[in-house]
């Protein structure tokens, strides 16, 4: 289980233990994610809060993140997104979907 606490007044969150994303690397302790930033036309398919896209969004963040210790090109980020959506058991159709939202609206937060 991911263990993640609110941060007050934001839509922000932080890990509250490293998180292992088995074949990629480990989530530090005490990273902020905004979890899943789903754009508006795709909210009523993805749910930022379910089981299939909260442990792929708290990676995918991290990967962006300009302190992230590998050096991807963002389509590499964006792929393993989609991989681990499919391995978290999100259906196919809809990890296509959050795929392509992350590769059409995910540039301006690469590396930030």
């Amino acid at each position: 289980m991911i263990k993640l606490s609110k941060i007050d007044g934001t839509e922000l969150w932080q890990l509250e233990q490293d998180l292992v994303v088995k074949g990629y690397f480990t989530v530090p302790r005490f990273f902020i994610t905004d979890l899943a930033s789903v754009p508006s036309w795709l909210r009523g398919i993805v749910d930022n809060s379910s089981d299939d896209i909260v442990l792929p969004s708290i990676a995918h963040d991290f990967s962006y993140h300009k302190d992230f210790p590998h050096k991807w090109q963002r389509k590499t980020c964006d792929l393993m997104l989609y991989k681990l959506c499919l391995r978290h058991n999100m259906p196919e159709w809809k990890a296509n979907a959050v795929y392509y939202a992350v590769r059409w609206g995910g540039a301006s937060n690469f590396r930030k």
